[in-house]
């Protein structure tokens, strides 16, 4: 991966400082995002110190919010002529409805809508890099999710299951229409569920001394889900599952919903007027 300039979205902790760090020993130039700038630049020097890899910088951006995203979009453009591979990464679960800045529902916002601009705003760069990847990180629970376009962003009612299994099946279904857009532009896109791995969402979600236990004796590693992560960030053989929904390394099952084309151009028309963006691609 040398010469390979990679970004990572929630980047410094879990899966994603994890992945930072396997892409650091493979020699790329690894940019990492998070809204909190201490936990950003501590991770930096983490992961210099564990390889010896001095590429790494950190961007702090509120990505629940979209002129955070605008201004980190443009710093980024500004830094690197070129971006080979988008890790978006960051996400949460929230007990309670909460809004983002720009007044949507904050899982959706998050998860979702952070993913759709920040990748709009860096397509331009990412076609210069051809070829170039990225990839989006979905779940499993995208099989509870729904997409009805009109409760979607603001929900009358509120379950942070529900919401956080819409955000996801958004991205699978944002990703399968991506990669149609961007056929023959030497950019692939792939959605994944990283495996069920312990990091700091579960003790959250589910508030119990006992979780933190049980979650390091029965589920993935931040290590072990890197792995695959970087397998997609780095094989060469990714266009092959252009579109696809990956589990691990290969592709997985998901639900009819999100194989509905017809749905994702519906909620990609509706994404460009929530965060107001063109229609060029």
């Amino acid at each position: 991966m040398q010469g390979k300039t990679c970004v990572i979205t929630g980047g410094s902790g879990g899966i994603g400082k994890a992945t930072a760090v396997e892409l650091a020993r493979l020699d790329a130039e690894v940019v990492l995002i998070n809204r909190s700038a201490d936990r950003g630049i501590a991770a930096c020097r983490q992961i210099i110190d564990l390889t010896g890899n001095r590429n790494l910088h950190f961007f702090q951006a509120d990505l629940s919010s979209q002129a955070d995203i605008h201004r980190l979009a443009g710093e980024l453009t500004q830094r690197f002529p070129r971006i080979h591979v988008l890790i978006n990464l960051a996400g949460s679960m929230f007990h309670r409805r909460q809004t983002s800045p720009d007044g949507f529902e904050l899982n959706f916002a998050l998860n979702y809508l952070s993913y759709f601009l920040l990748t709009r705003l860096l397509l331009d760069t990412l076609i210069q890099s051809a070829p170039a990847r990225i990839i989006n990180i979905s779940s499993i629970a995208h099989r509870w999710g729904r997409v009805d376009l009109a409760d979607l962003p603001n929900p009358r009612r509120y379950s942070m299951f529900a919401a956080y299994g819409n955000s996801k099946l958004a991205i699978i279904l944002f990703t399968r229409l991506l990669s149609v857009r961007l056929q023959g532009s030497g950019v692939t896109a792939v959605s994944a569920h990283p495996g069920i791995v312990a990091t700091g969402i579960i003790a959250s979600v589910i508030n119990h001394p006992l979780v933190g236990k049980l979650a390091d004796a029965f589920l993935l590693s931040p290590e072990e889900s890197a792995e695959h992560l970087v397998y997609l960030a780095t094989c060469p053989e990714i266009s092959r599952w252009n579109g696809e929904y990956m589990v691990r390394k290969h592709p997985g099952w998901c639900t009819k919903t999100s194989r509905d084309l017809a749905l994702a151009e519906k909620l990609w028309q509706a994404s460009e007027q929530w965060t107001q963006t063109n229609r060029s691609r």
